[in-house]
């Protein structure tokens, strides 16, 4: 439908709805069949959203947990600070995350 693994190449991907519409009613004449949207990573809150909207059930954003576990890493620092530093940066990642997957906001 538009999205890739890793980061893209434009800042804001055209996601094919109409394509994700299909799919959808597709899977929904086979029985229940859950939506993944692979490649999520770096999609604006409003685009997630509209996904769930249109069925998708999972997203993988694991290039924005890496980019995050890798911006927190500090060379001088010892394997300990680093492991909890790039912990905290993914926590914040998927705090975010599950914000924006909430749709009251």
């Amino acid at each position: 439908v538009g999205n890739v693994h890793g980061a893209y190449a434009l800042p804001t991907p055209d996601l094919d709805w109409a394509r994700l519409d299909a799919v959808r009613a597709a899977a929904n004449a086979v029985g229940d069949v859950p939506l993944v949207l692979h490649g999520a990573s770096g999609l604006a809150d409003a685009v997630l959203r509209r996904a769930i909207a249109a069925g998708v059930c999972k997203f993988n954003v694991n290039t924005e947990l890496r980019a995050a576990a890798r911006a927190a890493h500090d060379p001088t620092a010892d394997v300990l600070a680093n492991a909890e530093a790039a912990t905290e940066a993914m926590a914040r990642v998927v705090e975010g995350k599950l914000r924006a997957f909430d749709a009251r906001a």
